[in-house]
């Protein structure tokens, strides 16, 4: 009788390895229900924290880091190239306060082969969203990305009572370049002035294209005075730049209009301020920058 209770109690403990099956079983549940690189990362690193007592996560794709930890001093590592069926996936690296035995790192490889198709769809889907937001011309973001990012901006300026400004600019004649010179001119024309948007703005602004040969500029934590500054700093850049096309220099300036962010604003009262300012730019001799008033 008493064989048989041992032989009961050592038949209830289940293998390490069933149990890491139901672990990747789950997991894979959870890694199908998004498309978001970011959430997909927790989920996983949740696991293999829970598991495996990993400290921290690192991964790497394209020149973006996105960094999990619980614990920031584990010092241990392990790294792995994701790859599958030759697409490159990113590098990651786990982080342990002790260094992970054999047969630790075939769970977490076990637990890696679950992420690799999520991982690959998330990035699918991320290109394809930052397609949508990119202006296939000039290759800087578009309207509908401004609209997302000038709303999130406002949302920080009024929760953090930061200053934040916006920057239009409009290519002054510039019918008279396509007339002139031709559409694939002019096409050139935006593109090099794009290109020269990304010169001069500092790494936290946001340019973009508005539509047809009007662009804008957002900065967060950024007054009008500092915002003039580099409108100013734009307009010259713009008015001493050659352009060209099939070598004949296209003369080209650009007026602007600046304003900055108010407690009560919205959207579209900080951009119709912005373009009242540009207004003023165009209509008294161009190739200037005007600032709000009042």
């Amino acid at each position: 009788m008493v064989e048989k209770n041992i032989i009961t109690l050592a038949s209830s403990r289940e293998p390490r390895s069933l149990k890491l099956d139901r672990l990747n079983q789950s997991l894979v549940r959870k890694l199908q229900t998004s498309l978001d690189l970011g959430e997909l990362l927790n989920i996983f690193f949740t696991e293999a924290a829970d598991w495996l007592g990993v400290g921290r996560m690192k991964y790497s794709y394209q020149g973006r880091n996105t960094t999990l930890a619980r614990n920031e001093k584990a010092r241990h590592s392990a790294s792995y190239g994701l790859k599958l069926e030759g697409q490159h996936l990113g590098e990651l690296t786990i982080f342990r306060s002790s260094k992970m035995n054999t047969e630790e790192l075939s769970d977490f490889e076990s637990m890696l082969s679950t992420l690799i198709y999520p991982l690959r769809n998330a990035i699918r889907y991320q290109a394809a969203l930052d397609l949508a937001m990119r202006d296939p011309l000039t290759g800087i973001a578009n309207k509908m990305a401004m609209d997302g990012q000038l709303q999130r901006e406002i949302a920080l300026g009024f929760r953090h009572s930061e200053p934040m400004s916006v920057i239009m600019l409009d290519l002054d004649f510039f019918k008279m370049v396509n007339d002139t010179f031709g559409h694939m001119a002019g096409d050139a024309v935006l593109k090099q002035t794009a290109v020269i948007m990304q010169e001069v703005c500092r790494e936290s602004d946001f340019p973009f294209r508005f539509g047809g040969e009007e662009f804008g500029i957002i900065l967060p934590k950024t007054d009008a005075e500092g915002a003039s500054i580099i409108a100013e700093r734009l307009r010259l850049k713009i008015e001493s730049h050659r352009f060209s096309f099939n070598n004949v220099v296209i003369p080209c300036t650009a007026s602007f209009g600046v304003s900055s962010y108010r407690p009560e604003d919205t959207r579209s009262d900080l951009l119709a301020r912005a373009d009242q300012a540009l207004y003023k730019a165009k209509h008294s001799g161009r190739n200037k920058v005007m600032v709000e008033m009042g």
